[in-house]
């Protein structure tokens, strides 16, 4: 649940944010974005080797540049093809698994796996200027989307008490990845979703998602 504690510190920078970028051309801006994002791949890198423990609230600070490029691709007229953007997010989620499975064996250490990692921000950037892109229309997701905050809230709990009651009754077909993440992913998506549509409907718990 880091986010909710780095998420804190972007809050309380919005508005001097919304009223520097005004006087900014989207040049200049799309350079900013891009120089704070190198610079919170390389202070997190840094403060990782370091051991440095950072205050929550300044977590917010290495994430800066992805905060700015949200902003300037919503925004953005230019287009990519759905082969480049969708080949890119492959490609990256690829080398990501693979290095991950040999730094973490060689070194045990889990650097391309990162938020901040070259391989995360790329594919993260093209996965979300492809759905910028594509325009869908009105679905069930979009009819949820109100919900997603308390699905974010309610999942690790959910996830938790299925990982205890599937060891309690000593269910072990889990064990294995292929079967293991999608059926776990399935059933905790559902349990977060029927929960967080439960609370919406309380008046005085509606508000915390």
């Amino acid at each position: 649940m880091w986010y909710l504690f780095m998420i804190i510190g972007l809050y309380l920078i919005t508005p001097i944010l919304n009223n520097s970028i005004y006087y900014i051309s989207r040049n200049t801006l799309w350079t900013v974005a891009l120089l704070l994002l190198l610079f919170g791949m390389i202070n997190s890198s840094y403060d990782q080797i370091m051991n440095n423990k950072v205050s929550f609230i300044l977590w917010f600070v290495n994430y800066l540049g992805y905060f700015i490029l949200g902003y300037l691709i919503k925004d953005s007229k230019r287009r990519f093809s759905f082969l480049v953007l969708s080949s890119a997010y492959i490609i990256c989620s690829i080398l990501i698994a693979v290095l991950s499975m040999y730094t973490l064996k060689q070194y045990d250490n889990l650097y391309f796996y990162g938020y901040l990692s070259p391989l995360v921000i790329i594919g993260s950037l093209s996965f979300y200027k492809l759905f910028h892109q594509l325009k869908l229309k009105e679905n069930i997701f979009s009819k949820i989307s109100y919900l997603s905050l308390g699905i974010y809230l309610i999942h690790a709990g959910v996830l938790s008490v299925l990982t205890k009651v599937l060891s309690i009754l000593e269910i072990n077909m889990f064990n294995n990845p292929i079967i293991g993440i999608p059926m776990k992913f399935g059933v905790t998506f559902f349990i977060s979703i029927v929960a967080a549509w439960i609370i919406s409907k309380i008046k005085y718990l509606r508000k915390i998602i």
